[in-house]
């Protein structure tokens, strides 16, 4: 009965884990002519939205973005001077 009970708990908690979105991690280096902003670009799916930040070496967020795939619009949310 305890193995079976076990058994439940764990099937449980990877269904939960499996509902949960997936972070994807991706390197980026934004260069203009005067500076450049490097760092991990980090985004997840949720429905028909992407939502994303630029992250740079430092842990300080450069930008913060939604994009609507339905719209095919991208907001930006918070955006860093440097």
């Amino acid at each position: 009965m305890r193995a079976f009970l076990l058994f439940l708990v764990s099937l449980v908690c990877m269904a939960a884990s499996a509902q949960e979105p997936e972070t994807r991690r991706n390197p980026i280096l934004i260069d203009t002519g005067r500076a450049s902003v490097s760092g991990i670009l980090l985004s997840q799916e949720s429905g028909d939205e992407i939502i994303g930040m630029i992250v740079n070496e430092f842990g300080i967020s450069a930008l913060e973005f939604r994009y609507d795939r339905a719209k095919q619009k991208m907001k930006l949310q918070n955006v860093v001077s440097f």
